[in-house]
């Protein structure tokens, strides 16, 4: 059952990405199979006003998987062309809004010791693993 603890849940975390995130959102129903004796409607209207606040964001733009079957099966394929299909009518790949404390110009030294890299960058290495490497190590005899 989709709940209003579940919907809270959703705002938390389009609150990170920005109202935007709707336009590129599409809903993954699994476990058709036990969906097989009701239709999808059906299933919305039961489960209440939460869950079609949710589809009426993401302009009801939903597919539904069958969990029970394993491999590759077109259903994946299926998901992934209207996965396609959702970028190329919304004009290309997601950008996340900015926060109003993200565009204020930071200080560098509210952050003391914290360094600030690129997306993907690799990590400096910290000075005691360097220190490490240079030294020399003499074999233990017994």
């Amino acid at each position: 059952m989709f709940t209003d603890v579940d919907r809270s849940r959703i705002e938390e975390h389009v609150s990170l990405f920005g109202e935007n995130v709707w336009k590129h959102t599409i809903v993954v129903f699994t476990w058709a199979e036990v969906l097989r004796k009701i239709s999808i409607e059906r299933y919305i209207r039961r489960e209440g006003q939460d869950l079609k606040w949710v589809l009426e964001k993401c302009k009801r733009r939903y597919f539904i998987i069958n969990n029970c079957i394993y491999g590759e099966h077109p259903q994946v394929g299926r998901l992934m062309e209207r996965v396609e299909k959702l970028v190329a009518e919304e004009g290309g790949h997601f950008v996340p809004q900015e926060k109003e404390e993200d565009k204020k110009p930071k200080d560098d030294d509210q952050t003391p010791g914290r360094d600030v890299r690129e997306l993907g960058a690799r990590p400096k290495q910290s000075s005691a693993l360097s220190l490490s490497k240079d030294m020399e190590v003499e074999p233990v005899s017994n």
